[in-house]
């Protein structure tokens, strides 16, 4: 589904708020799909607060602290019984919620796909902090049989950019057993590389905090506790943070709010509207005044889909909000719809500008939609009527 857009079904409950779950969800919508709800047993979305806050804002609830009771059907799934857990996590008896569904999409439970290693003799250890059975390996990726490497959810899983990282490191090291490089550029390389994976692993997704309750940003600002049990922040927790400013003109408003390894905006604003520093992890700060020229180069850049560009003078009484879009068909200029609040709840009519596409915005369309002026800050998603 996620590669080819494949519909497994139409009308889909999630399990699991990690990341992957967050993503396929999101996925799944762009297939053409319904999700009814997104499902958890623990306490707090697991994933990060923009993966959540974008499938949030498409309508989708979130039931955390709940599991699944039954799945319903025979020869195919039919319907789905879910119920709030208690502190044990034993389901509480009159929690129950039923849905009618015909897919139930699994993601909790990952595990290292380590089998091709063990089949070559490396040497393996059980890690639960790494997911299970993995090889043993050096500072390197290298295991226990002499040039054979290990990076990646191979060797336990981790955040994406962490596995590519560590990838080099392993090719870096193979490419200088094989001569393809002298070692002085080998330990130059690598401990550049050690850098950036040290930077990867601060902030509140670090391994040292997974499973904690982290209550402020590493700048020090309430963390939204809304985000955490729903999916959005609220509206009355989102001003608190550096990226949504309010200004003359057209600006953007960023709302990422949690220390995540991620910097795409800082580096595609050309005005250097946006910065974050040299600390990957630090939430963005907008310039105010801004220079922003409304490119949109960091909508398009945020695979949170955080950033929004709103221009509260665009008409009188009116303000323009250009957002992210990427689903079919797509809208065009003149198309009536309603403007979706962060929690996916219809906040005022809303009409189509304009739909930008370019290459250099790597398949994300920018829509800008026309609503009333009091909703340019809670308006962040357009559906068609």
């Amino acid at each position: 589904m996620n590669l080819h857009g494949v519909k497994p079904g139409s009308k889909v409950l999630m399990l699991g708020s990690g990341n992957v779950g967050l993503v396929v969800s999101f996925q799944l919508l762009q297939a053409g799909c319904e999700v009814v709800a997104l499902v958890d047993a623990a306490p707090r979305i697991g994933g990060y607060g923009v993966h959540a806050a974008k499938v949030a804002r498409t309508g989708v609830p979130f039931y955390l602290s709940h599991t699944i009771k039954k799945a319903e059907g025979t020869d195919c799934v039919t319907g789905v019984v879910i119920g709030q857990v208690d502190e044990h996590f034993k389901i509480i008896p009159g929690t129950e919620k039923h849905f009618d569904v015909d897919t139930i999409c699994i993601a909790v439970g990952l595990s290292p796909m380590s089998q091709l290693l063990k089949m070559a003799g490396v040497k393996m250890e059980d890690n639960p902090r790494r997911g299970g059975q993995v090889p043993i390996v050096d500072e390197y990726g290298e295991t226990s049989v002499p040039c054979i490497f290990a990076a990646g959810d191979v060797s336990g899983i981790e955040e994406a950019s962490s596995a590519m990282i560590k990838g080099r490191m392993a090719g870096l090291r193979a490419a200088f057993r094989l001569g393809y490089t002298d070692e002085d550029s080998m330990k130059k390389s690598e401990s550049d590389f050690a850098a950036d994976l040290d930077s990867l692993r601060q902030g509140m997704f670090s391994p040292g905090n997974k499973g904690k309750l982290i209550e402020k940003t590493d700048e020090g600002i309430p963390v939204s506790m809304n985000l955490l049990t729903k999916g959005f922040v609220a509206a009355d927790e989102i001003s608190r943070f550096p990226g949504v400013t309010v200004q003359k003109g057209i600006h953007p408003v960023i709302e990422c709010t949690q220390n995540i390894p991620c910097n795409p905006c800082q580096d595609a604003c050309a005005k250097h509207c946006i910065k974050i520093g040299s600390c990957i992890t630090a939430l963005p700060q907008v310039e105010n005044p801004s220079p922003c020229t409304g490119c949109g180069l960091c909508v398009a850049s945020c695979s949170g889909q955080a950033i929004f560009l709103v221009n509260e003078s665009f008409e009188s009484g009116f303000a323009s909000v250009t957002l992210p879009y990427e689903f079919l068909p797509l809208p065009v200029a003149g198309d009536k719809g309603t403007a979706l609040d962060r929690s996916g709840k219809p906040v005022c009519d809303a009409e189509v500008v304009s739909v930008r596409t370019s290459p250099a915005f790597d398949h994300t369309n920018l829509l800008t939609m026309k609503v009333p002026v009091d909703y340019a800050m809670s308006a962040r998603f357009f559906k068609k009527n």
